[in-house]
Parts: structure tokens; sequence; C-alpha cells
């Protein structure tokens, strides 16, 4: 996206794009009111969101924002953040350049809501280092950035099947070949087919597709609906064939 808004899109360009979607969002009946925010890069975006609601709103609400960035110069935002964080002892912001988040960056967890968002090579990363320090896996959250970036890297990948083994989609009356690696959704549009799609990150539904016969892994991203299982549902953007699949649309 970014290479195409910044090399490609001129004046005058129509775009057309969906609502806000996702569960990355602060909510107050379950989140509380101690949040931490790991934030990379243009990743830091919605934490600014989040930051000036609190301040807008006169909230009492606690909020650590740690921020990684890879120089001072490509900080964005820095000197609302540096304004904000002196003038509201709730809001504090720790910039990282260059350097590994720690215990000591982080701060005491004690249960707080972690959000997480930045460069998808980031999120099993950030995550491993909040479950070191004994954070659980339900309190922290993940903006949706996309399939994952290896999707064998997952536990819950089926062992002996590799990313590259070629496999048939068909698709009614058409049939093509794609490898186990590549997400179902990427291949479909690759071979002219066009689902109606949102987030890409497995979470929106919208690029659901049944799966007729043949063997799907979703990967951990998914979410899907709880019928989903019962009536062949898969979502196509992190889902990947093991083996020759049909599908309908």
């Amino acid at each position: 996206m970014s290479n195409a808004l910044l090399d490609r899109l001129q004046v005058g360009h129509a775009l057309t794009t969906t609502g806000p979607m996702g569960t990355f969002h602060y909510n107050p009946l379950f989140h509380g009111d101690e949040l931490v925010f790991i934030a990379g890069g243009s990743g830091v975006v919605p934490a600014m969101s989040m930051i000036r609601d609190i301040v807008d709103s006169g909230s009492e609400r606690r909020f650590r924002l740690i921020y990684g960035s890879r120089d001072a110069g490509d900080v964005i935002f820095a000197e609302e953040l540096a304004a904000v964080a002196d003038a509201h002892p709730n809001i504090t912001v720790e910039v990282v350049l260059d350097r590994l988040i720690t215990s000591e960056i982080i701060g005491p967890l004690d249960g707080r809501m972690a959000y997480i968002c930045g460069p998808q090579q980031m999120y099993p990363f950030a995550l491993a280092q909040l479950q070191e320090l004994g954070h659980p896996r339900r309190r922290v959250r993940f903006e949706a950035n996309g399939p994952p970036a290896d999707p064998t890297a997952q536990e819950s990948w089926p062992s002996g099947v590799a990313p590259d083994s070629v496999v048939t989609v068909s698709v009614g009356s058409r049939s093509f070949e794609t490898t186990a690696g590549r997400p179902l959704l990427d291949a479909l549009e690759d071979n002219g087919f066009t689902p109606e799609v949102g987030c890409r990150s497995g979470e929106c539904s919208l690029c659901r597709v049944r799966v007729v016969s043949g063997q799907v892994h979703s990967a951990d991203e998914a979410k899907p609906r709880m019928s989903d299982a019962t009536a062949g549902y898969v979502h196509s953007c992190v889902a990947y064939p093991m083996a020759d699949v049909t599908l309908a649309l």
C-alpha cells in the first residue's frame, strides 16, 4: 500500500475503501484503565489515536507507549508525543532506537492490556518477549496486517507438507496450480477470481470460501465463525491448500 500511495497515486485518482473493521481498538468494558502499546514504524498511528482520545476526553486512563524506530528522523508525531507526555503524567512515551525492547523499558505489566502494531515480523518477536515476562496471551491485541510472513514457522503448520509443493485448485469448471505455502486468496486473484475482500488478515470473514473437497490449513491468524467448520468455510486470505482442493466461491 505504501508503494502504491507514494509511487503510483496521482492527484485526481479515485479510491474506493471500506469502513473500519476488526478488534484492534480500546474496549472500555474489557481492557481496563492500564494500557501498554508496543509500536514499530507507522504502527504508532493507532497508538496516537488512543492517546488523543485520552487527552480530548480528559480521561485518567494510564497509557504507556514503547515506540521502536530505525533512527530519530523516522519517529512519527515526535513533537506531539513529547508535548503530550510532558503535559499528561498518565501518558508515558519511550522511544527505542536500534535496541531490543526489555522488561525495564516495558515496565511492570501487571496484567495490563497490551497492543502491538508494526511490521508483520515484529509480532512473533514481541509476543515471545511478553510471554517470557509472564504476560497472558489473552491480554495481547495485534493489529491485522496481512497473512503470516512464514506460515510454516507456526506450530500448527502440518508436518511433512513443504510450502513449495504444487497442488491443484478447482473452482467450478476451472482449475489452476499453486503452492501449499501461498494463501488461497492470492492464488485465486492471480488466476482471475475476485472474491470479496476486507482485512486480508483472517479476521473479517469477507473472503471466506467453502471447501467442497480436499484439505486446507488455516493459519493461527484465522478467526472463523463458530459455524464455519461445520459448513466447510475457510478465510481464504490465511488458508493454505495442503493437497488438491475444490472450492465454491
